[in-house]
């Protein structure tokens, strides 16, 4: 008798998708890539642990990368909001120093004086 293993490990490529998540990746990836520069949107990605977000997310990567700036932001890791504020901020600086600098120089300027008094203090190993 021959037996299949699977792992509980995110998928990374389009070929390993046994599940056929890239026809939501495709819908997804062609409303990200067709957005007007000048409007916003937000995107949520919600499921319980083990139900293929991360999956999800490197297919969708792999779908647009060449087309769009993508930053990944680990909440999980940061230590307290304010300094999860701080690194989100500072990755938008930074990416907006490399993308039409021109357009972002007052909105950089501005998020650096954002920035700059968020502090965190930690208190017997708590953080206020």
């Amino acid at each position: 008798m021959e037996y299949v293993w699977y792992f509980d490990k995110p998928i990374r490529k389009r070929a390993e998708d046994i599940l056929g998540r890239g026809v939501f990746v495709d819908a997804l990836a062609q409303v990200i890539t067709e957005c007007p520069e000048d409007e916003g949107f937000v995107i949520g990605l919600e499921g319980p642990w083990g139900s293929g977000k991360t999956s999800f997310l490197h297919l969708l990567e792999e779908k647009i990368k060449s087309k769009v700036v993508i930053r990944r932001l680990y909440a999980w890791n940061s230590v307290s909001p304010d300094m999860l504020i701080e690194e989100f901020l500072g990755e938008f600086i930074s990416e907006a120093g490399e993308i039409k600098p021109e357009k972002f120089a007052k909105c950089k300027s501005l998020l650096r004086k954002l920035v700059s008094p968020i502090k965190t203090i930690s208190i017997n190993g708590s953080y206020a």
